[in-house]
């Protein structure tokens, strides 16, 4: 029996069609490293208190302990630490690491594990809720100065194709843009500005990510019925959605399949 391939099969579901091995295992946002390597992951905080040298260490240290790992547990593709995000108000996420560490850390992944398990990386691109710091603000920019989202929309355009290109070319075959279009009850965006604000730009997004020869995925939590077909035909591969979107299994969609008119395994 020959060893299954499981960034092929990722490659597949994500190309819409169905994987003939197995069902291609995906984490978007995977915590345990140290738990399955019985070694400690160095990000967050953490890595940026080191000193340059150190950090260069425990960027090998890290992409070998996450190959390691998501061999042992047979994952079909990797997702490297978001850029600095916070869950709160002055409270920084755990997952995350510098710009420059983020972009080595792909580059020694994918020397380690390229061609066997799928490397993918959060890049941005697409506008999506504001964080709670700028919500107030933000939503009255959408009613009194709509020319400033444009140009908000616009730079999270240009800079999630500039980070695309550039996670490219350190071995990263998917990336995603993660912003949430909805809450638990519905759409944040109303249809008009959905229609100025964000669809122009994730079909742009997804069209550019394609020419680079990457998948395009796009992530969302929330209730996002009232949108979802204007999500699957914007050109995105795939669409990882939440508990809260009615009538469709919770799990990452392929949308070629779906346009397809088919299932397609996924994690």
């Amino acid at each position: 029996m020959n060893e299954v391939n499981y960034r092929d099969c990722m490659k597949t579901a994500l190309e819409g069609g169905k994987p003939e091995n197995v069902v291609p295992l995906w984490e978007i946002h995977f915590h345990c490293w140290d738990q399955v390597a019985g070694r400690e992951i160095v990000i967050g905080r953490k890595f940026k208190a080191l000193s340059t040298s150190d950090q260069a260490k425990a960027i090998e240290t890290n992409a070998q302990l996450m190959a390691e790992a998501a061999e042992s547990l047979h994952f079909a593709a990797i997702t490297i630490p978001d850029g600095f995000w916070e869950t709160a108000p002055g409270t920084p996420s755990y997952y995350w690491l510098p710009s420059e560490a983020r972009y080595k850390l792909a580059e020694q992944l994918y020397r380690l594990v390229g061609g066997r398990i799928m490397i993918i990386a959060s890049v941005g691109g697409v506008m999506g809720m504001p964080d709670p710091a700028d919500y107030v603000d933000f939503c009255y920019k959408l009613i009194d100065a709509p020319d400033e989202v444009d140009v908000i929309a616009q730079q999270r355009y240009i800079n999630g194709i500039e980070t695309a290109k550039k996670m490219r070319d350190v071995g990263v075959e998917a990336v995603y843009s993660a912003g949430d279009l909805a809450d638990n009850h519905g759409p944040f965006f109303k249809p008009e500005y959905m229609k100025r604000f964000v669809l122009p730009y994730l079909q742009r997004w997804a069209s550019e990510i394609k020419n680079m020869g990457l998948f395009a995925i796009l992530h969302t939590d929330g209730m996002i019925n009232p949108i979802l077909e204007d999500l699957i035909t914007s050109g995105i591969h795939a669409l990882p959605i939440g508990p809260y979107l009615k009538a469709v299994s919770a799990t990452p969609v392929s949308l070629e399949s779906r346009r397809k008119n088919r299932p397609v395994a996924g994690s």
